[in-house]
């Protein structure tokens, strides 16, 4: 999958950084707002090399897609 399709499906990344072991969740929206070299055609791989971690300054990252979850409901009344 593409960033793009990431975007519509509405689904959310967790990136781990190898070196030091800090997580950080990242929206692919925000992927696109801050960094200007971003597409919406680009893979997961070409995002990871461009991650920095913030507390070691390494570029170490990994990044692994999360789907949206839906949260079940109580519908009164249809049943």
């Amino acid at each position: 999958m593409r960033l793009g399709d990431y975007i519509d499906a509405g689904w959310s990344f967790h990136a781990v950084c190898r070196a030091c072991g800090h997580k950080a969740r990242i929206w692919p929206i925000d992927v696109l707002k801050l960094c200007p070299a971003a597409h919406r055609s680009m893979r997961l791989l070409d995002i990871e090399r461009r991650l920095l971690c913030r507390d070691c300054h390494r570029r170490r990252g990994r990044l692994e897609a999360e789907p949206k979850v839906m949260k079940q409901s109580f519908i009164a009344g249809l049943i």
